[in-house]
């Protein structure tokens, strides 16, 4: 079975939290669609993707103190992001899907965010941060709304070095078609996941069965 044909879908209109793989929490609604195919919207293929991030980023993600990611360019609204963290993690540690863009000049971008800063929360990120890394407030800025952030077990953390890729300057299509570590790292990423959220939704029934 080819785990990327089978683990399409799109757009999930529902913003969830962040959590842990195997936590104690009810599946959130983008679960729900990797689980269940008829919970999936119907048309469109989706990305996988690999984005490196700080440690500290991360953890604000995993935390839900910050639910957008900024950057100069984004994946499409739908597609799995798997977060490579960089030293001295250097692992792929956790994924969210692509809820939303808002593409604009820096400036534009942030105010907008701050504006709805109840979704679009920049967790530590401040507009001088923002500035200079897109190189002034009239740079293109993307605001990326990650939906239901979860971070793996420590021990089910993947290291490149296995499918010999190279993390990314900022992120990238997983291109299964070109590359045979970034196809077997693709496949390896959405196979745990879909068997996580199944062993998860197994175990919220038990206990409230």
């Amino acid at each position: 079975e080819n785990c990327i044909d089978d683990c399409r879908l799109g757009f999930v209109g529902r913003r969830g939290h962040s959590r842990e793989v195997g936590g104690a929490r009810q599946p959130s609604r983008a679960q729900d669609c990797l689980a269940n195919p008829a919970e999936r919207k119907r048309g469109g293929k989706m990305s996988v993707c690999l984005m490196s991030i700080k440690p500290k980023w991360a953890k604000e993600l995993y935390s839900g103190k910050k639910t957008v990611e900024f950057r100069k360019s984004s994946p499409a609204v739908g597609s799995f992001v798997f977060l490579y963290e960089s030293a001295p993690v250097k692992a792929v540690t956790g994924v969210f899907m692509v809820e939303a863009v808002f593409a604009s000049t820096a400036s534009h971008v942030w105010y907008a965010t701050k504006a709805l800063k109840r979704i679009w929360r920049p967790g530590s990120v401040d507009r001088d941060f923002l500035f200079e890394y897109c190189g002034g407030g009239a740079r293109k800025c993307c605001a990326i709304l990650a939906l239901d952030p979860r971070r793996f077990p420590e021990t089910e953390w993947v290291k490149l070095e296995k499918y010999a890729v190279r993390p990314p300057q900022s992120w990238q299509v997983l291109r299964v078609s070109s590359n045979r570590g970034e196809n077997a790292l693709a496949q390896s990423l959405l196979h745990f996941l879909k068997c996580a959220v199944s062993k998860e939704a197994e175990e919220s029934e038990v206990r409230h069965g």
